[in-house]
């Protein structure tokens, strides 16, 4: 092989890409080489979620949100959870609000202990919390009438 500029300045933008890509990884949010696994979830409604939400259990993160469409009067939202995570087959997943920035993510119970894992693309069970904009307005009735 010739050490000429070409081979070089190829060489560079090579390493430069790979090194690119791997500063994405560890810093980033690129989850490429974690193992993980689907779920779907459905709601009526699911507030402010967003794609790439966090998906929690206890507090602790397992995934995100991967995709969020509308199937059947009601919004599907499928949850790329990591491979450990510990998601029973009773399990219940709920659109909770985190804090007065908007910040909504999903939560999931644990389940009882001798319930099975959830198997990849399988349906969790969905609880609905109120809506904040509905709360709102009650309260906003009852300090009017007060």
């Amino acid at each position: 092989m010739k050490n000429t500029l070409e081979t070089r300045l190829g060489l560079f933008i090579a390493l430069a890409m790979i090194a690119g890509f791997l500063i994405l990884q560890v810093i980033g949010d690129l989850n490429f080489f974690k193992p993980a696994f689907n779920i779907r979830a459905r709601f009526n409604t699911i507030q402010d979620l967003n794609v790439g939400n966090p998906v929690k259990m206890a507090g602790v993160p397992i995934g995100k949100v991967a995709k969020i469409r509308l199937a059947d009067n009601k919004v599907e939202v499928v949850l790329r959870l990591n491979k450990d995570a510990p998601v029973k087959t009773d399990s219940t997943a709920t659109v909770k609000f985190a804090g007065l920035m908007g910040q909504y993510y999903v939560s999931i119970d644990f389940g009882t202990p001798g319930s099975p894992q959830m198997t990849p693309d399988s349906e969790i069970k969905t609880a609905e919390q109120p809506d904040l904009n509905a709360l709102m307005a009650k309260l906003d009735d009852v300090a009017s009438g007060v």
